[in-house]
């Protein structure tokens, strides 16, 4: 009986690869998956909160796909040590997408935020983490300045934060006082942003 229970271990690895490889293959029918806003881990938020994360993700896909914006604007802004800029998306007289760099002397933040009725919907927040400093001479380390990517992705519901997915996430949920706080600091830079458009 042991015997046949060892057997079947390595079988059902096998198996199991064979049918994950097999969902992974790109069909004509399969629909284009947004890994952006969706990851495997996330498939447990889609039980309770699937009818709110629907809209923001549809939104996210739509603003997207536009290619031509009615105007454009790109402004210097001074929210990190080594500057940056901010571009500004609209189409037919609103804003729908801001794409904010902030660059600093051990990396750079791109932050892309997404409007749905005037307010924050969606934030799409990549750190570039620098493996040496901006003019560092350290031969030890390779040449290439991009040494680690992270990204977050927020989703928001009337101004408020109610997701957030984190590529240093472990899968747990975050607490509500964290969700609260990182809300806080992504609308204050949102507005930040809106503020400076104008100047």
């Amino acid at each position: 009986m042991k015997q046949l229970f060892i057997l079947s271990i390595p079988l059902l690895f096998v198996g199991s690869q064979n049918v994950a490889t097999a969902q992974k293959k790109p069909t004509a029918s399969t629909p284009k998956i947004d890994t952006h806003l969706l990851q495997e881990s996330d498939t447990v938020y889609d039980e309770y909160l699937g009818a709110k994360l629907a809209p923001i993700r549809q939104n996210y896909n739509q603003i997207d796909t536009i290619t031509a914006w009615s105007a454009t604007v790109t402004k210097a802004i001074k929210q990190s040590t080594e500057g940056g800029t901010a571009t500004y998306y609209y189409l037919n007289g609103k804003l729908l997408k801001i794409v904010a760099t902030h660059y600093g002397e051990l990396g750079k933040v791109i932050q892309e935020f997404y409007t749905l009725e005037g307010k924050i919907s969606f934030v799409l927040e990549k750190r570039h983490e620098y493996n040496r400093p901006i003019g560092g001479d350290d031969s030890s380390k390779p040449e290439s300045k991009d040494s680690e990517l992270i990204k977050d992705r927020s989703f928001f519901e009337n101004g408020i934060l109610i997701r957030q997915i984190s590529d240093l996430d472990c899968g747990a949920p975050f607490a509500q006082y964290y969700l609260d706080e990182e809300g806080k600091r992504l609308k204050s830079s949102f507005m930040y942003l809106l503020k400076h458009v104008n100047k």
